[in-house]
């Protein structure tokens, strides 16, 4: 809090017509000082006062008015040199006085005068009328005390079943090690919880409020604030809302299809031959954050759906991977009307997933899909939402999956596929311009559905990770070499649940480190495995859902600034939403 201190000094009653003709008399003199910011609650102050010689010769109780105004009434003797006056500042709380501040200035009282101090950026400025004309003809300029700036106490206290620090910007917190540090009045303070492995921020409590990992609060007295931490586990989700679809939901996509800011939901229904597409509410309640599901028709039976802006009008479309092509349906981004009718573009052997990416480098989105024996295809897009005819890649054997990243690190996209029956997947090194070398081997568990791709030990290398219908997911830490034979080590295994079909990445419980969510097939739930940062992961701890999840993926639904999850479920017919607390 910046101070700007106006002391306004003055003789009541004056007696005598100069110094040398009349002895010290007793004079009234009125102090004053205005605070140009609020004083804080509870804060007291004293005038003292020391003569020529330093020694003090008075200390007055000061009035503190609402308008932030100390004053005080006092008597002097003229005539008898300097006098320094001295206003402290002070809080008494529980731990005594605390002394805050203080401002010091120099001013001579003598016989037959009138005087007035300033004090402005701690420069005083005094006048003198000595011979009593009207005129000043007195100008002193001395230096002020600078002023010690207001202090308060900021105290943080950790509480919960969890553990975490907490860090303070300005610095002066690590709450670890130092849990309090002192702010200037007025400094407006961020505190962010970041949770251990194994743990989760909850919420934070006393002069701090909220459940985001960061708040704010401006110090204008001492704060205490206090962050909860808990164990990750079953109370980390609320309970799985369910919301219906079409017949066997078997994919699930998140994309604002109405442009109102809002994550809305698509999903591919076998049976059905449709996709559902559930708009978000914005309620952020759990119940009805969706709503009623609108059916679109699509070409034979869909597989997977994925989204992307193929005709580059910034609304997202739907390209849907069938068995027997991609339909593609072009977006309107308007309540109504949501989607133009499919248009099927043919593959020929049997797409089963489809990926998309700009792999030619023409700035225009491109389809790759997986086709369940021993190929990719690739459709190149021409931007306005048409593609041409397929190009196939020879990969492993039934390949379930494609991902897309430039794992070379050379600007261009290559391509991963699980292939279930090799239990390997495969790489595929990008031309950058739609075509591809020959496939690069690498073992993972047994039956790998689902391979995903991102940084999960923070050494800045991509990593692959796989879903494996055996019970396990498998990482694949990259090396960053440039032999494509040494580009990753060797697999590593984590338990899930029973029959994962699906992993998506993200840090669900706030400590910045990438967790994994795996959709179970066989027990009817979702795992979720920490990491610790470094590439490994913990225990799972497992969330209900419907029934035969085969498809997760990642969004923040209530707009909390969480991941939250949603899930196909191909047996119940319907996706669930589990919102991150």
């Amino acid at each position: 809090m910046n101070f700007i201190f106006i002391f306004l000094i003055s003789l009541l009653s004056l007696a005598g017509c100069g110094e040398n003709q009349n002895p010290p008399t007793d004079k009234s003199v009125s102090i004053s000082m205005k605070m140009l910011a609020p004083a804080p609650t509870g804060m007291k102050a004293e005038l003292v006062i020391s003569d020529a010689s330093g020694k003090e010769v008075g200390r007055f109780p000061m009035n503190v008015l609402a308008d932030s105004t100390v004053s005080s009434t006092i008597t002097l003797k003229t005539g008898t040199g300097n006098y320094t006056f001295k206003i402290i500042y002070y809080i008494t709380d529980e731990a005594g006085n605390l002394t805050l501040m203080e401002a010091t200035a120099p001013l001579q009282i003598t016989s037959g005068q009138s005087a007035s101090l300033a004090q402005d950026a701690f420069t005083t400025n005094t006048s003198f009328d000595d011979d009593k004309d009207g005129v000043t003809n007195l100008v002193e300029t001395r230096a002020g005390t600078n002023p010690r700036a207001i202090s308060f106490l900021l105290t943080v206290t950790r509480t919960g079943a969890g553990s975490g620090t907490v860090i303070s910007n300005p610095f002066g917190i690590d709450c670890g090690d130092i849990c309090s540090g002192t702010s200037t009045s007025g400094t407006s303070v961020t505190l962010t919880a970041v949770p251990d492995s194994a743990s989760t921020f909850f919420n934070w409590g006393g002069d701090c409020g909220g459940t985001a990992s960061s708040t704010n609060l401006t110090m204008n007295a001492n704060k205490t604030c206090t962050a909860t931490f808990n164990q990750f586990g079953s109370e980390s989700f609320d309970s799985a809302k369910n919301f219906d679809t079409g017949t066997s939901t078997v994919s699930v996509a998140i994309g604002d299809f109405n442009n109102d800011g809002r994550p809305d939901i698509a999903t591919a229904n076998f049976d059905s031959v449709n996709v559902s597409i559930l708009l978000n509410t914005g309620t952020g309640t759990s119940t009805d954050l969706f709503g009623s599901a609108t059916n679109f028709d699509v070409t034979t039976n869909p597989i997977f759906v994925a989204i992307g802006d193929f005709n580059n009008n910034n609304n997202p479309d739907l390209a849907v991977a069938n068995g027997t092509g991609v339909s593609i349906l072009l977006g309107t981004g308007t309540s109504t009307d949501l989607f133009a009718s499919a248009k099927n573009f043919d593959v020929t052997t049997n797409p089963i997933f489809v990926a998309i990416g700009d792999v030619d480098g023409d700035d225009n989105l491109d389809l790759v899909t997986a086709n369940g024996s021993n190929t990719v295809s690739i459709l190149l897009g021409n931007g306005v939402g048409s593609f041409g005819s397929d190009t196939k890649f020879g990969i492993g054997t039934t390949t379930l999956s494609v991902a897309i990243g430039d794992l070379h690190g050379d600007g261009n996209l290559d391509l991963v596929t699980a292939n279930y029956f090799d239990n390997t997947v495969s790489i595929l090194p990008g031309n950058g311009n739609g075509s591809f070398g020959s496939a690069t081997n690498f073992a993972v568990g047994t039956n790998p559905r689902s391979v995903v791709i991102g940084d999960v030990n923070d050494d800045g290398e991509l990593d692959i990770v796989t879903a494996n219908e055996s019970g396990t997911v498998s990482i694949l830490r990259g090396t960053g070499s440039e032999t494509s034979t040494e580009l990753f080590g060797s697999a590593t295994n984590f338990v899930a649940g029973k029959g994962p079909y699906s992993v998506a990445i993200a840090d669900f419980n706030g400590d910045d480190r990438p967790d994994l969510a795996i959709a179970n097939y066989f027990s009817n739930n979702v795992s979720i495995l920490l990491g610790d940062g470094l590439g490994s992961f913990g225990s799972a701890a497992n969330f209900a859902v419907g029934t035969h999840p085969r498809s997760v993926v990642i969004g923040d639904f209530n707009g909390d600034g969480k991941p939250d999850l949603a899930i196909a479920n191909e047996g119940s017919n319907n996706v669930s939403i589990l919102i991150n607390r």
